[in-house]
């Protein structure tokens, strides 16, 4: 039997369902399981599958999408004429990402 993802698992009894509202206005960005439960942080040396319970670590995965998720679809997942820019979106904890080529970096905090 599959593992449950402990970011799901903890996202789902968090605070932060409630403040995900409307559900088109969000997407999670949810971590491979295989990545929480065997890798590390690098400053603390804490498995992330121990951080996916904190705060801090799931707010900073839930992005805000104004006007919803489905209208800014096409910049998410690069469209031919978003490919290669770079799109600055919030996540419900007040932190900035960067979303680029399908990739996503964190950006300083605000």
């Amino acid at each position: 039997m599959p593992l449950l993802n402990p970011f799901l698992r903890a996202f789902f009894r968090s605070h932060f369902v409630s403040q995900c509202s409307p559900v088109q206005d969000h997407i999670l960005l949810v971590p491979v399981t295989e990545i929480l439960i065997n890798t590390r942080d690098r400053e603390s040396g804490t498995l992330y599958s121990e951080l996916a319970g904190q705060e801090e670590f799931l707010g900073s995965h839930v992005l805000r999408i104004p006007g919803g998720a489905s209208a800014n679809n096409a910049s998410l997942i690069g469209s031919r004429e978003s490919r290669g820019k770079a799109r600055q979106y919030t996540t419900i904890n007040g932190r900035m990402v960067v979303i680029k080529d399908s990739w996503i970096y964190a950006n300083k905090g605000l």
